[in-house]
């Protein structure tokens, strides 16, 4: 649509302001300005000609903007349209951002990433993207039951992420959300048979989390048991079962634990 858009009504849009055909010739091979370029191609396209906000080209930034009406409607609604179906969401959501990220419309803001992360392969990038939502929902909306549900999220997609982790155990505090912490980590454990020490890892963390903050021995000993069954010199989770067999008077099993 905008390679169409862009060849039928060039002219029009853009009379005179390209000053450097070479530059922009450059730009066009690369194709590195689509998405800077997509707001004004959509304003040819669904905006009277009378109304089309002016369109300059930064031959620094090697980009069109629209510098003088950045909020203009009809533009910010076709590229809406634009984000929402299958042509190019992520060129219209690469435009849209700064807009709302300017206008401090962090609703919208937060649609944009979403966009982004459901467009994007890469899972390092997709667990950033959610990171961003998350401290939009947390920070700028004070939504810390949204900023939780976002890092459970971001849990699904790696399991092994620190910073997901930590964050998602901070906010559980806040809304007092463990018993969904503890649910989501058992069902991650169950991925993990094949990457024992990431298994460890995340073990470690759900049985702590029955044994401290729901105060859940029997759940906890379980946990920690299957940490045991995968690393038996596992030194963090012998202690650990020592210490619940000894409180529970579970004589037999502590035995078992010390003769290993």
């Amino acid at each position: 649509l905008a390679d169409v858009a862009f060849e039928a009504r060039a002219d029009d849009v853009l009379p005179g302001r390209l000053a450097a055909p070479a530059s922009w010739n450059h730009v066009i091979e690369r194709q590195l300005v689509r998405a800077e370029l997509l707001a004004a191609v959509l304003a040819a396209v669904f905006i009277p000609q009378e109304d089309i906000p002016p369109v300059e080209f930064d031959d620094v930034a090697g980009k069109a903007v629209v510098p003088q009406q950045p909020d203009h409607a009809p533009t910010l609604q076709a590229l809406e349209g634009l984000k929402g179906g299958d042509k190019d969401p992520l060129g219209a959501a690469a435009v849209l951002e700064p807009v709302y990220e300017a206008a401090s419309d962090w609703m919208k803001l937060v649609s944009v990433h979403e966009v982004q992360v459901q467009h994007t392969e890469d899972v390092f990038q997709k667990v950033e993207l959610l990171h961003r939502i998350a401290r939009l929902h947390e920070d700028a909306m004070d939504n810390h039951g949204a900023a939780f549900d976002t890092y459970a999220r971001a849990v699904a997609i790696d399991n092994g992420n620190s910073e997901t982790l930590g964050n998602l155990e901070r906010i559980a505090t806040l809304v007092n959300r463990w018993p969904e912490v503890a649910k989501l980590y058992d069902a991650e454990l169950d991925k993990l048979t094949d990457a024992p020490d990431r298994f460890v890892e995340l073990g470690l963390r759900v049985a702590q989390i029955y044994e401290t903050q729901l105060e859940d021995v029997e759940n906890a000993i379980g946990r920690y048991r299957r940490v045991a069954e995968v690393d038996a010199e596992n030194q963090n989770a012998i202690r650990a079962l020592d210490r619940l067999f000894s409180m529970t008077e579970r004589w037999q099993d502590l035995a078992a634990i010390l003769a290993r």
